[in-house]
């Protein structure tokens, strides 16, 4: 069972193309009622089918959930300790854990200015996001 999980990703990123996808679609339908030409409306249907695209992987593969992991061939004793580094808000570490809860998980991070320029500032901060999703 997959649950949403706090990552801390914004919404743009995991939504953001239907600001794009919407209005692209609305000029597109006025585009075509009213005649304008074919070049504007091939590149209102490339916006359109690009944003939709978008919608699609992101949606597939929603960054607010832990993802499945890649191959059962990963640590696949399932006991003793992993170490991950570059841990972030814990994504790749609660998928590792999840598929061997025997295992023991180091994990490090470096929360330095680029994470919460990334990140934003608002909610808690990246450790704490960390360790509450941990």
């Amino acid at each position: 069972m997959q649950t949403a999980i706090d990552f801390g990703y914004l919404w743009w990123l995991s939504c953001g193309h239907l600001a794009i996808l919407l209005p692209a679609l609305g000029a597109l339908w006025l585009g075509r009622a009213r005649g304008w030409l074919r070049w504007a409306l091939a590149a209102l249907a490339l916006i359109s089918a690009w944003s939709a695209a978008a919608l699609f992987v992101v949606a597939r593969f929603a960054p607010n959930t832990p993802p499945h992991l890649p191959t059962e061939n990963f640590f696949r004793a399932g006991t003793g300790r992993m170490l991950d580094i570059g841990a972030g808000t814990g994504r790749s570490a609660i998928m590792a854990l999840r598929a061997r809860p025997q295992a023991t998980l180091v994990a490090l991070g470096q929360f330095g200015d680029s994470f919460g320029r990334h990140f934003g500032d608002e909610g808690p901060r990246p450790e704490e996001r960390l360790m509450r999703n941990l």
